[in-house]
């Protein structure tokens, strides 16, 4: 199929954007403390015994250590168990307000299991409520392009048309949806 083989491109984007955007939080306050105190660390030795404590952590609000350990278990056991661990670890920074470090959380969940669709679709909302002007537009395209290679085009039209809201000089995306409207899906 046409679409899925849009995909393996896609996710090399995605990738590259959550290190990027990784990279940038690792500069500053919480979210560098958290990934410097990871790398600090004693290498984890069991992905379950550090999801239990994660959660133990969690459940005592201590967010802080529940999000360090998070982004060490991302990181020294990627897959999708662990990028689970690091998005219920973003979701709650998100509802504590602490917006750096749930980025840290969502980005260490996509670099973990790539795309990690749950992780970018976080990363979409944060940047949009924030009215970030250069990731939201971003995180947009990708989570359209994700859901228009997985066949649901009246959701990724949706979405599209968010991103030509924020960004109402594209083109491309007018084009696209010009296109959509008359025949109801996305073209190949």
């Amino acid at each position: 199929m046409a679409r899925q083989a849009l995909l393996a491109p896609l996710v090399e984007e995605i990738i590259a954007t959550a290190k990027s955007q990784q990279g940038d939080l690792s500069k500053r306050g919480s979210a560098r403390r958290a990934l410097d105190k990871a790398r600090e660390q004693l290498p984890l030795a069991d992905a379950a015994d550090s999801s239990a404590q994660i959660h133990a952590l969690l459940d005592k609000g201590e967010l802080e250590q529940a999000v360090t350990l998070a982004v060490q278990l991302a990181e020294a056991f990627p897959g999708e168990e662990s990028a689970a661990v690091a998005c219920s670890v973003g979701e709650t920074a998100r509802q504590a307000k602490q917006v750096e470090v749930a980025v840290l959380c969502f980005t260490s969940a996509v670099l973990s299991s790539p795309p990690c669709d749950r992780a970018c679709w976080q990363l979409c909302n944060l940047s949009v409520e924030r009215r970030d002007a250069t990731l939201a537009p971003v995180w947009l395209e990708y989570i359209a392009r994700f859901l228009g290679s997985q066949g649901a085009d009246a959701d990724a039209i949706s979405v599209y048309r968010q991103l030509l809201n924020l960004a109402p000089r594209r083109s491309d995306v007018r084009e696209l949806l010009r296109i959509s409207s008359l025949t109801g899906t996305l073209p190949d």
